[in-house]
């Protein structure tokens, strides 16, 4: 399997730094919230969702005329079913109002479609099978807004339907007018419900609360909430809104377990009595099980665990559904052994964009899992079908950039059925079919997809350092569940690693794989599910590894340690310390190279060795003080009349005739406090080093700093023989420290702001601002301007001629000033992105150049005018 491409968002420093000071929250925390789109304004929401904010039943469509029609029902003692799907979302809505409807005082019972016999959503043999049986109103959960026979079906025979239905709505297939007495769903044409995505139980819990609420019954459903997150994080369900607090509050009502079919469910599983249930049971422990029995066709023994009030039955039906998941996994591996055997024996990757694969013993109601299996290992879009007789049933998966669905409408010709959307389909077919289908579809893959399209992408939150992940910034990330879709669990990358002792081989088979990885300053212990494989490239001498995974608190004989959970390795072999801190190695073609010599001590020695090949040289150090010591730190070593330089003072014209004496005169280098660079000059065009001897302000400095040797040149232009380029980073740890020290001096804080005011009220003539900083010490020295700025907002001094003076009245909350809240962003983005100097690879900061790189030339090649920071 090749290695996949990294992609994670670019950190907005100042926007991780707004949210952690107006929410309280770590960066890394805050760094997720962004990725997620979350604001200031809506991080309290997103935190600490309330059911308060969830809404009002009644502005759902045709909701009163549903209810209208259910206490008809319930009052005239008419028998009413509710017709449900065999995936978690439709027995969980059909196991709520089944509960919902008995508890109003219905004659009510259910029906679930035969998965293989009758397939999904409403069929009119089953409205008649569900006529004779008495029925008299029908109500659906989870299908039916696009029955349009079916319901006319029912109609015809006597039987009121009720839809609930939360798919997209074709309006081609709405059910005729007047055949269904009701249409709920919040995806129909002018609907005022201001959420559409609720799962299907999440529908069912409405139209529960608002046929309550009629019958003046207590309509919280909060013991129903269990069933209501259950459905809505199996569906896969978008976590965001509405559905995010429904889901977390039925998390909680889940951990209770005192629904007896959860509680059973639970102990059949293995999960502790003790363990707080999160997404992750959901979806990876109760959900799977709760499937298996729809896939093999036992789904209506989930409605009858859902709403049992007999433990015994309860822990019966739990086991049969754990021993149901167990033959689903063997009936998937086998399948997906031999689907995958299929693929590396007939199928050739390169002339074969799309896999499509075909077996008569293959279980129709797992071969979509089997899919996602392939695409998952082959990375290419999968159709996999199970054979039956002269028929065949299958299910796709896709990649991005080709939508199935628009391809399988190609080849309607050659298809029963069909259906889906972008990423995921299915069909049915006469098998006589499959070659012409096959060889139509290849020929479609191959028009759309493209080798960018066939190579693997990985998409992070974050790529980190191991110092990045302790304990409590891991342990924050809970305040993010449930996790689910539109809020994925946190995925990181790791670079660099080696291992730290013998990896070792966990369980019954030895399949599993335990490390230790360190980055030479934390460790952390990681773990990788069937993959023992890789234990042999660990135990290469000197190996060094990438990792991308998932992070979480590890809790085993009460001791609690960070671990990483692995889903992408690379392992490269010991280079033997050849090009040890360069990246692209040099034997990787590449234009330019990073540097990595943030490890050094000494810096003047570095400095000498790059003038001393006679190449020129932009290098930036960070203050007035730094450059007064670089000029004499050269001058010793005999470079003083091959040096120029610009302090704080040096204007942009100053600075541009300093570029222009680059290659005249012997001048070789330009140091400079800041990467002023003006627009392209053939003196600029010349530089192959840029060398950092301190951190620079923010990665936008230190991408225009790196313009020059990124950007062009001008032999390029005169098709010259291209020469490679550097980006030195000669800032070590002590440089790192003193900015992490001056932002975390630079904090405002009630205290220091109190005792700076303090100092000030002692004088009664005033002091000007050279005074309050001698009076002020050296510790609060740094701080003494912000906070001017900020009690003259709040009215608290009085400025005359320079000299500030304490104002007598009512006191004032510093959180009134915007100066104050503004200091204290951009002290923490000081800290924030002094940490990113010191965690980032040199990769890392390869790849930003690149980005920057991209974004900076225009369609047609040439390169957008350098800006000046």
């Amino acid at each position: 399997m090749p290695h996949p491409v990294w992609r994670s968002p670019t950190i907005e420093v100042r926007g991780v730094a707004e949210l952690c000071v107006s929410a309280g929250v770590s960066p890394l925390l805050a760094r997720l919230l962004l990725n997620r789109g979350v604001t200031p304004a809506s991080v309290e929401s997103f935190l600490r969702p309330s059911l308060a904010d969830t809404h009002d039943p009644s502005l759902l469509p045709d909701m009163d005329k549903a209810v209208d029609r259910l206490l008809r029902a319930i009052d005239a003692g008419e028998k009413i079913t509710i017709y449900g799907d065999y995936d978690v979302d439709g027995t969980t809505a059909t196991a709520l109002l089944l509960g919902v409807l008995r508890r109003a005082g219905a004659e009510a019972d259910f029906y679930i479609p035969d998965r293989a016999a009758e397939g999904y959503g409403m069929n009119e043999p089953a409205m008649r099978t569900i006529r004779e049986r008495g029925a008299s109103v029908l109500l659906t959960v989870d299908c039916g807004i696009t029955a349009r026979d079916p319901i006319a079906a029912a109609h015809a025979i006597g039987l009121d339907v009720i839809v609930t239905d939360h798919h997209v709505v074709d309006p081609d297939r709405l059910p005729n007018p007047g055949d269904a007495v009701a249409l709920i769903d919040p995806r129909i044409d002018g609907c005022d419900y201001p959420f559409p995505d609720l799962a299907g139980v999440g529908l069912a819990y409405k139209l529960g609360q608002a046929l309550l609420a009629a019958r003046d019954v207590d309509a919280s459903l909060e013991d129903e909430l269990d069933l209501v997150a259950l459905g809505t994080i199996a569906d896969v369900a978008r976590l965001r809104g509405e559905n995010r607090a429904l889901a977390k509050a039925g998390l909680a009502v889940m951990s209770a377990r005192k629904r007896p079919g959860i509680r059973a469910l639970c102990e059949a599983a293995g999960v502790d009595d003790g363990t707080d249930l999160a997404s992750y049971h959901v979806g990876f422990v109760l959900g799977p099980r709760i499937n298996a029995a729809g896939r093999l066709d036992r789904a209506h023994v989930v409605v009858e665990l859902l709403t049992t009030d007999d433990d015994a039955q309860a822990m019966e039906i739990a086991n049969g559904l754990n021993e149901a998941n167990s033959a689903r996994r063997e009936v998937e591996r086998r399948i997906t052994d031999d689907a995958t055997k299929i693929v590396e024996t007939e199928l050739d990757p390169d002339r074969d964009p799309i896999i499509v694969v075909a077996r008569d013993d293959w279980h129709p109601g797992v071969v979509g899992i089997v899919a996602s299996r392939l695409v998952e290992r082959f990375w290419r879009p999968a159709i996999v079908i199970g054979i039956q007789g002269d028929t065949g049933k299958g299910s796709g998966r896709s990649i991005p950039g080709f939508h199935i669905q628009d391809a399988l409408l190609e080849c309607a010709d050659k298809m029963t059925t069909f259906g889906g959307h972008a990423a995921a389909a299915g069909l049915s077919m006469e098998i006589a079919e499959l070659p012409a289908l096959r060889e139509q579809l290849v020929e479609i893959a191959r028009e759309r997809l493209t080798a960018d399209h066939l190579q693997r992408v990985t998409h992070l939150d974050a790529v980190l350092s191991l110092g990045d992940i302790g304990a409590a910034a891991v342990g924050e990330l809970d305040l993010m569940e449930p996790f689910g879709e539109g809020n994925p669990a946190p995925r990181f990358g790791f670079r660099g690693l080696s291992v730290a002792g013998e990896p070792r081989l966990m369980g019954h088979e030895l399949q599993h794989l335990s490390a230790t990885l360190t980055d030479g300053r934390d460790s952390t212990r990681v773990v990788a599910w069937n993959d023992a494989d890789r234990a042999v490239a660990l135990r290469t001498p000197g190996a060094e590894v990438d990792v991308a995974g998932r992070v979480g608190i590890n809790e085993y004989r009460g001791r609690r340690n960070v671990q990483i959970t692995v889903s992408d390795w690379m392992i490269e072999a010991d280079t033997g310390g050849v090009d040890a801190g360069v990246y692209p190695r040099r034997d990787t073609p590449s234009d330019v190279r990073i540097i990595d010599s943030r490890r050094r001590e000494e810096k003047a020695p570095y400095l000498g060795r790059v003038l001393a090949r006679g190449d020129q040289a932009l290098i930036y150090v960070r203050d007035d003080l730094a450059l007064a010591q670089a000029r004499k730190l050269l001058g010793d070593l005999g470079y003083s009349g091959a040096v120029t330089y610009c302090d704080s003072r040096a204007s942009n014209g100053d600075m541009g005739d300093a570029v222009q004496s680059l290659g005249s005169d012997g001048v070789r280098a330009l140091v400079s406090t800041h990467s002023v660079i003006p627009p392209a000059t053939p003196s600029v065009a010349r530089v192959s080093h840029v060398v950092f001897c301190h951190p620079p302000r923010d990665d936008a400095s230190f991408l225009v700093a790196c313009e020059p040797v990124l950007l062009g040149r001008e032999d390029e232009a005169d098709g010259g023989e291209d020469e490679t380029r550097y980006v030195h980073l000669l800032f070590n740890e002590r440089d790192i420290d003193v900015d992490i020290t001056r932002g975390a001096t630079a904090m405002p804080t009630q205290a220091r702001y109190r005792r700076l005011y303090s100092i000030l009220r002692d004088q009664a003539e005033g002091l000007t601002l050279e005074d309050w900083r001698a009076a002020a010490g050296a510790e609060l020295a740094t701080a003494v301007d912000a906070a001017a700025e900020v009690f003259a907002e709040l009215d608290l001094v009085e400025c005359a001629d320079g000299v500030y003076r304490a104002r007598q009245g009512e006191r004032r909350s510093l959180d009134e000033s915007e100066a104050y809240g503004a200091a204290r962003i951009e002290a923490r983005a000081t800290g924030i992105q002094a940490e990113l100097w010191r965690t980032r690879t040199p990769r890392d900061y390869w790849e930003m150049m690149l980005r920057h790189r991209r974004h900076a030339v225009d369609a047609d090649g040439s390169t957008a005018e350098m800006g000046v920071l």
